[in-house]
Formats: C-alpha cells, structure tokens, sequence
C-alpha cells in the first residue's frame, strides 16, 4: 500500500504573509540589486536558475536576519551558495539515491503539516543504525531541502521533532557529529526552522544536550521546546503525529512504500516552482508566494 500523498500535499487555504519593516525591505533590495547585477558571477560561475530560486526575499531576510549587516550577510550568503555548490545540493535525485539505504529504519522523515502549513520533519535519533564512522549530514540537509520543497502559501519555516525515546538501534550521537548538525543549520539553514521539540529524553540525553547547548545558536534556542507533556503537540493535528511523538497516527514505516511517493510529489513540485519562477521573472529577490503553490499534480 502506497504512502498517502496528502500526507505530504501542503493544507489548502493556510497562507503566511511575512511582514518586512521598512529598514528590512531596504536591505533586502540591496543584497537582490548586488545579485541581480549584470555579469554578477561568484567563483567565476554565474548563478544558476535554481540558486537564485533559493535566494529567494524571505531567505534574504532570514541571512540578514542572523548578519551583522549587508556586507556580512553577503559573506555569509556567498559562503552558503559555495556549500551548497560543494554538496551538490540541488541534484536532489542523485542525494536521494545516496541517503535511502539509511532510511530503512525510518529515522528521518516529513509527515504532515502544523495548522500553520508547515512541514513536519521527524528525527528519531536512537534509530540511527549506521556505523559512526560513516555518518554524514546529507541525510539531515536532504530533509531539510525536501521540506523546503513543501512549503506553500507563504510559508517560509518547518516544524521539527527529535525523539530519543524510540528503541536504539545503533550507537550513541557524538557531541562532534551534533555540533557539526547545528553548525551547518545556524550557517547555511539560519531561521527555518520555526518550532523544534524535543522528547522523552533520559538523563544520558540530557547531559548531552546540556553539553553542546552552549553552541547552539540564539534562534534555535528560542524556537526549541522541551516537552515534557503527555499529550501531543497542540501545533499540529493529532491524527498527523505518529504515536511515538504521542500522536494518534499509527504507521509502521516502510521505506518502500514511503520513498516513491515523496520522490513523485518533490519532483512534482520542483517541476511546478521552476515553471511558476520563470513566468513571474527568474532572478534573486522573488517571493516565495509566487512560485511555490499549494495546489500541485502529482503522478505517482
């Protein structure tokens, strides 16, 4: 039986309308004018339709946001477009083929939406089975980038839950590996994420979160929730949450029936945002609101 696709098929009707002061708005056009300038090239490369799709006002904001000022957010946004050059993030089949075979035991994954239209991603770090030794972040800026590729309607943030409260399938997180994890959201991911919970910890996950919590960035920290609550989250419907996270849903993962279907609807919807880019004007700058839309054919 195939994965539902409305389950990750953006809610109609729930728009967000970022709101810019006058001061952001300025900054804003200054970073898309230095962009969008004529025979503007980093490294000697031009950037790609796709790049500036990823520049789009809202993450211009986010960077300007998490900077100094404009000079620094453009170091800081140049530095993110050579990572994601370096990590070839936008051949994004390709970065799937090389994360599935880690997603057999079901620790990462995006289910559903909060009543605010965001994408939920789950992490269930105990089932992470692969060798320490071999873990990457790909599969975590491969999420990251498919909930992305979700959001509609103006939204411009996901919903994040880590559990530890799952059986453990492998070894322990390293505090290098999860410094290394929030190094690369605090720098290349500033402000996406607009809620993360984190449950059922023992006192061995939380020694470990008191340990690396001095590093992790001021907006994590003020996003971040501690649940201790028996009941789920109220942000999201619970019929949506899985019963690990004290939700109501109950699915026993299945890797094989999940994976088709989110590769269908991503391809869907990045087929559909390129095409929806280009009529409004491909360039750095344009609101997401334009181009990424709820209502999106999907062929499985």
């Amino acid at each position: 039986m195939p994965f539902p696709v409305s389950l990750l098929t953006p809610p109609a009707g729930v728009t967000f309308e970022r709101q810019f002061t006058a001061e952001q708005e300025t900054d804003v056009a200054a970073l898309a004018a230095h962009y969008n300038a004529d025979g503007y090239t980093l490294d000697g490369e031009a950037l790609t339709e796709r790049e500036q799709m990823h520049l789009s006002k809202e993450t211009l904001l986010r960077f300007r946001l998490s900077s100094r000022d404009v000079a620094h957010t453009i170091e800081r946004i140049d530095a993110n477009t050579r990572f994601r050059r370096e990590h070839k993030v936008e051949d994004w089949e390709a970065m799937a083929a090389a994360v599935k075979p880690e997603m057999k035991t079901g620790k990462v994954f995006i289910l559903g939406f909060s009543k605010a239209g965001q994408p939920v991603m789950y992490v269930f770090h105990p089932r992470n089975d692969w060798p320490s030794a071999q873990r990457t972040q790909i599969p975590a800026i491969f999420f990251l980038e498919r909930a992305r590729d979700l959001q509609a309607g103006g939204v411009d943030s996901i919903y994040v839950f880590q559990n530890y409260g799952v059986p453990k399938l492998g070894d322990n997180q390293t505090p290098a590996f999860a410094k290394e994890n929030m190094q690369i959201v605090a720098d290349h991911y500033p402000r996406n994420v607009g809620k993360a919970v984190l449950q059922d910890m023992g006192f061995v996950v939380r020694t470990f979160i008191n340990l690396i919590w001095p590093f992790v960035d001021s907006w994590t920290k003020e996003v971040t929730l501690f649940d201790k609550s028996s009941k789920p989250q109220p942000d999201i419907e619970a019929s949506l949450i899985p019963k690990e996270c004290k939700g109501e849903f109950d699915y026993t993962w299945n890797v094989d029936e999940y994976w088709p279907v989110l590769m269908a609807v991503i391809k869907a919807r990045r087929t559909d945002q390129e095409k929806r880019f280009r009529e409004v004007g491909a360039k750095v700058g344009v609101q997401e609101k334009l181009f990424k839309v709820t209502d999106v054919a999907v062929t499985l």
